[in-house]
């Protein structure tokens, strides 16, 4: 009887044990199902090229940034200020915007004075529609610098045209001191008329991009449209007939605007810039990033995960084993030995009782 109940209940631990790792074994299965799959969102362009509609293109100058700048004495600083013309020959003079210029004082605070500068084009420096103007103003003598910002909403030129910030000048332009390098001085990378298509997962922009570039770009996207970037590593493929396409698969969600969002190409020296096509959706919504999850669907071995779970159910399985087991099991007798001994115990008892009477 002992061995039957034990065997029961052996059996019965084992039944419920195998359903729990189906039910983990499909889990997993879904999982892996849901997770990233390759082919999803993207188009198989191949080696063909991409036809981007003349009527998207659209007319603007795209504020790129500053840099070099510098304080040559204590009366003055210099800084170069950079902009794209894109699908305009508009001539421009100079660029007239407002800077605030922020000051250490004794007492540890910051004391800001607004100045209004006008900055001449540097025709020598400027090539094709990159486009460099050299910017000076005078500070007051004897003060420290903290910060000096640039309010990129009072930006106006000789000749009227639409202006748009590029996502790097947003993060630098409230302190335009630290941007002392030229690096901006070195070229664009223009990714012009973008086309915009996304799924849960990743996103691309189609367009023409010039000059030609294949290789990984890192995008700083800014989200909030204050200047805090945030950073994605997508490819890009440039064609023959110069158009080409912007692949992105972000590892966080991401929600940003696109249209003027500006990068850095990992082989070369140029700043990655973008400008959406007319009238094109520029914003970007992911909010179901890649997982680490992925699994190949044509694999079907079973994935580390599933691996895990079967063993985690094995061992508990013969833990509840081991438990039932002990709690089944019947009251064993006394050995034989100890039997004999009370026996024995009774038995001299009873004598001694005897002898005293």
């Amino acid at each position: 009887m002992r061995y039957r109940n034990l065997f029961i209940c052996v059996l019965l631990i084992f039944s419920l044990s195998q359903k729990s790792t189906q039910v983990h074994l499909r889990n997993l299965q879904s999982n892996s199902d849901e997770s990233f799959d390759s082919d999803a969102g993207y188009s198989d362009y191949g080696n063909s090229t991409v036809e981007i509609p003349p009527s998207t293109a659209t007319s603007k100058l795209i504020l790129v940034g500053f840099g070099d700048y510098n304080q040559p004495n204590n009366t003055m600083i210099t800084f170069n200020i950079f902009f794209k013309r894109i699908n305009t020959n508009i001539i421009l003079r100079f660029v007239t915007f407002l800077i605030k210029i922020n000051y250490d004082d004794r007492l540890r605070t910051l004391e800001e004075e607004e100045k209004n500068i006008t900055c001449p084009l540097n025709e020598e420096e400027s090539t094709g529609d990159d486009l460099q103007f050299d910017c000076s103003s005078p500070i007051d003598e004897g003060k420290v610098i903290n910060t000096v910002g640039v309010d990129d909403d009072s930006i106006h030129f000789d000749q009227n045209v639409e202006t748009l910030s590029s996502s790097y000048a947003n993060g630098t332009k409230d302190d335009i001191s630290t941007q002392t390098d030229s690096s901006l001085s070195k070229g664009i990378i223009l990714l012009d008329s973008g086309v915009l298509s996304s799924n849960k997962t990743s996103f691309n922009i189609t367009g023409t991009i010039s000059p030609s570039y294949n290789g990984t770009v890192i995008l700083s996207l800014d989200e909030n449209g204050k200047g805090s970037l945030k950073n994605v590593t997508c490819t890009v493929t440039t064609y023959e007939n110069g158009t080409g396409i912007l692949q992105c698969t972000p590892q966080n969600s991401v929600k940003s605007r696109l249209n003027g969002v500006s990068g850095a190409p990992t082989s070369s020296e140029k700043m990655f810039l973008i400008s959406m096509g007319k009238n094109e959706d520029d914003l970007v919504t992911i909010s179901s990033p890649v997982k680490n999850t992925y699994r190949n669907k044509s694999n079907n071995g079973l994935s580390g995960g599933a691996i895990a779970g079967i063993i985690v159910a094995c061992v508990a399985a013969l833990i509840a084993i081991g438990i039932v087991a002990f709690l089944c099991r019947n009251p064993s007798k006394l050995p034989l030995i100890k039997q004999r001994e009370e026996s024995n115990l009774g038995m001299y008892t009873s004598q001694s009782g005897t002898n005293k009477l």
